[in-house]
């Protein structure tokens, strides 16, 4: 069953602001929230739908993403696809690239930073701990 169109889900325009989005969203979801309407699969069906049209348009990456290539992002002749949303360009693939070759990066690392998972136990004087010391 092909998806329906997120801004059709929640009864918007394709030029509506995010406070219009946000209400939008919230009307649907108090409508058909689970709690609401127990045992309704097909209430429970559309707030899940709601949710993921709120999702994609109230962040400004995957609006437009969405926008341009719509549900079909990336989807090929084998039907698979990627996760566009996580996607934001040639840009960072192209410099993730090059900034490990050449030992630069455009941007930080992930993970801890080296050392911040270190832990130590220290003893130390009542005194020093309640009036300190150096």
């Amino acid at each position: 069953m092909a998806k329906r169109d997120y801004y059709e889900i929640l009864g918007v325009g394709k030029n509506a602001p995010q406070d219009e989005i946000k209400s939008a969203y919230r009307k649907q979801a108090l409508k058909n929230h689970p709690d609401k309407n127990p045992g309704d699969k097909e209430a429970e069906g559309r707030f899940k739908e709601a949710t993921e049209a709120y999702e994609t348009l109230s962040d400004p990456r995957k609006r437009t993403t969405y926008d341009q290539f719509g549900h079909t992002m990336g989807a090929g002749a084998g039907g698979g696809g990627f996760d566009a949303s996580s996607f934001s360009g040639f840009g960072d693939v192209f410099g993730d690239f090059f900034g490990d070759i050449f030992g630069g990066s455009t941007r930080g690392r992930p993970g801890p930073e080296r050392g911040a998972s270190l832990e130590t136990t220290l003893e130390i004087e009542f005194r020093d701990a309640a009036f300190g010391t150096e």
